[in-house]
């Protein structure tokens, strides 16, 4: 597993090299902060992004800047799954860098089609309450809690589909650095 498919456990990765520097952002979410990678490279990468807004962009943009880097300068993004903590800023990076896209088929199936993976989402968890039998009426809770969410998502389109096996060619580190970077967190 190159990229981590939805569900996959999760690993609190912290990798840091004098070339892959965390950036930890906030979320509006329980989790708290989002890792978000910054791999300084010939072509400045993300691994991952906060979500979207403004308040997120603004963190991610100091964070940058503690590093001597700016979101325009990034070029290429690789989103190791598509929860709203760690690729709803992407398209605003894309629209402000144009950087390239990195994902998993997967979690570019969700980032290129957000709407109707998010609405299949919703059905998906509406048949779960349904027959679970949940006492009053789920419809209500869900709608409220996925009309919050989907605030923080977004689509943007994959420039490149990644798959078990690839290699990335990322000469500021090695890829074993990148390999554990990207499987943990993903």
């Amino acid at each position: 597993m190159l990229m981590g498919e939805i569900g996959q456990p999760m690993v609190n990765a912290t990798v840091e090299t004098d070339h892959i520097h965390l950036l930890g952002i906030s979320t509006p979410f329980p989790v708290g902060k989002v890792n978000v990678y910054l791999i300084e490279d010939a072509i400045p990468t993300l691994v991952d992004t906060p979500p979207k807004g403004a308040v997120y962009m603004n963190e991610l943009q100091a964070a940058l800047n503690g590093k001597g880097c700016s979101i325009k300068d990034i070029k290429r993004i690789i989103i190791t799954h598509p929860h709203f903590d760690h690729c709803g800023a992407a398209a605003e990076i894309v629209r402000l860098s144009e950087a390239e896209v990195w994902a998993s088929r997967g979690g570019a199936r969700y980032l290129e089609h957000f709407d109707d993976e998010f609405s299949k989402e919703f059905q998906y968890y509406m048949e779960i309450f349904r027959q679970a039998g949940a006492p009053g009426n789920p419809r209500t809770y869900l709608e409220h809690l996925y009309n919050w969410a989907r605030a923080y998502g977004c689509t943007v389109p994959v420039s490149r589909l990644l798959e078990d096996g690839d290699e990335m060619n990322l000469p500021a580190a090695s890829s074993r650095e990148v390999h554990y970077l990207v499987v943990c967190t993903g």
